[in-house]
């Protein structure tokens, strides 16, 4: 699944993308994403780390065909609640 980033148009798309507020300016995410892709868009974290935020409920996990998907709004409210690092 290829990621979509841009400003967010009309509403024509078809359902297949989730429009998501990062910062001030909201970005299309595709609506699920594999863990391997997950792991990617958060920085290349551990497979376990995925799964430990899935359990404590701050990753919104699916089935979907017998694999584990990662809805990409849930990733991208976890982005934007992360603390911002302080200028030197």
């Amino acid at each position: 699944m290829d990621t979509i980033l841009g400003p967010i148009g009309d509403d024509t798309d078809a359902g297949l993308s989730s429009p998501c507020d990062i910062g001030s300016r909201p970005i299309l995410l595709n609506l699920f994403y594999s863990i391997p892709e997950t792991r990617r868009l958060l920085g290349d974290i551990s497979h376990a780390t995925v799964y430990r935020l899935i359990a404590a409920g701050r990753l919104d996990a699916r089935r979907l065909l017998g694999r584990t998907v990662v809805s990409g709004h849930s990733i991208g409210k976890l982005a934007s609640e992360l603390p911002r690092v302080g200028a030197r």
